[in-house]
């Protein structure tokens, strides 16, 4: 039986198995991950049902309510946010802001996705996940080696109220860049709907390129679209918002070069 990874408590998982219940499993699971439920865990779940029957049946209802509750406020998603760069990358967020699953959208993202999984982004607030990820795109010179980086993000929900809210968060990580890094950043951030976020998945792209796309018509095939630079894509649009470092501040942190040079290859430039 498959099991999802909801929340962790001490030493302790919290999992949705895909029989509708919940159960607890031993050690700490990233939240999202998939989990394979032995038949250890299925004779303890017999064993518990053989003798808490009575009781189990008289909180039926209740535990129903509660599990009902639980999954709405944690595991459905309220919104999705996919932010590109040259990776492009894809947040699911709960109606707790806390990040469910971490998805690559191309190529470039496979090994920056694992590595935010394992230093824990899953499960943490938007605002930090975003953080986070701003933080390894610079370590990793994705950002901050040229004057100025472009980031298109993109924003789904069917709730205004959840919407407003994660672009507020979008915006807020995307401004600190130049604190950090000591150039400025030009960003746009596209909104649209949870179907508008399907029809991206099945074009192959990020929500915010397939806005763009969606938007202007081009007549680039959308395989090609998908990999367009984001500083062409979004440095005419209205909207796009540029944040300057601040006046003879220097940057807190400043990014490792990689051997061989200072300058990425120029199949991993934003521009």
């Amino acid at each position: 039986m498959k099991a999802v990874a909801m929340e962790n408590k001490k030493n302790v998982t919290v999992v949705l198995a895909d029989d509708g219940t919940f159960r607890t499993v031993n050690g700490i699971y990233p939240v999202g991950t998939q989990i394979d439920l032995g038949d250890q865990s299925l004779r303890n779940q017999s064993r518990v049902r053989k003798f808490m029957a009575p009781v189990m049946a008289a909180a039926a209802a209740a535990l129903v309510i509660v599990c009902s509750g639980y999954y709405y406020s944690y595991a459905a998603p309220a919104g999705f946010v996919s932010i590109d760069v040259n990776p492009s990358i894809e947040y699911t967020v709960n109606r707790m802001h806390k990040v469910t699953a971490i998805t690559p959208l191309n190529e470039d993202a496979n090994g920056i996705a694992t590595r935010l999984v394992d230093e824990g982004l899953c499960g943490q607030n938007l605002s930090d996940a975003l953080n986070g990820t701003m933080q390894l795109l610079e370590d990793e010179n994705y950002i901050g080696l040229e004057e100025s980086d472009f980031v298109l993000a993109g924003v789904s929900s069917d709730s205004e109220k959840e919407k407003e809210k994660m672009v507020r968060e979008v915006s807020d990580a995307l401004s600190v860049i130049p604190e950090e890094t000591g150039r400025e950043v030009s960003f746009y951030v596209h909104e649209g709907t949870k179907h508008e976020r399907k029809e991206a998945k099945d074009a192959g792209m990020s929500s915010g390129r397939y806005g763009i796309y969606k938007k202007h018509k081009p007549k680039d095939k959308k395989e090609d679209f998908a990999k367009k630079p984001v500083k062409e894509m979004i440095e005419k649009e209205d909207g796009l918002r540029k944040v300057e470092p601040p006046e003879g501040g220097k940057p807190t942190r400043k990014p490792s070069a990689k051997p061989g040079g200072d300058k990425k290859p120029e199949s991993l430039k934003n521009s």
